[in-house]
């Protein structure tokens, strides 16, 4: 199970199949939207109260979780385990999950970038330098 809410009285329309050589699940498509990418996740929610949805998809900072049409963030917690919980209210929504790119992971991609670049320019000069 993929999802899991504390109360019964919540439906949420997800199906997915797992490919075990890809990286992304595929969504067999039902009536309505859905989707389940690296960092990005979309939900059709049908709460019939205000509920707290449990995502398996483990918390890092930079989730955000936002209702179609609002501009307003859902709190996002994570569980015991470590996994996506968010408050979402009572009737019918989609629910659109982000992971935003943070600053560190933006530093870790430019020393990565920098890394690699050197790396190609020392192996560059040891060539050049056997060839004397």
């Amino acid at each position: 199970m993929l999802i899991s809410s504390n109360i019964t009285n919540l439906n949420i329309s997800l199906c997915l199949d797992f490919k075990p050589f890809s990286s992304q699940f595929l969504i067999r498509k039902k009536p309505g939207f859905w989707g389940w990418q690296p960092r990005k996740i979309i939900l059709q929610v049908k709460a019939t109260t205000d509920t707290t949805l449990t995502i398996h998809q483990f918390y890092y900072p930079g989730w955000v979780a936002k209702l179609k049409g609002s501009s307003e963030s859902l709190p996002i917690h994570f569980s015991e385990l470590g996994l996506l919980q968010i408050s979402v209210p009572s009737g019918k929504h989609e629910l659109y999950i982000t992971l935003d790119t943070l600053i560190e992971e933006r530093i870790g991609q430019i020393i990565s970038a920098v890394s690699a670049i050197l790396l190609l320019f020392l192996v560059f000069q040891g060539f050049l330098s056997r060839g004397r």
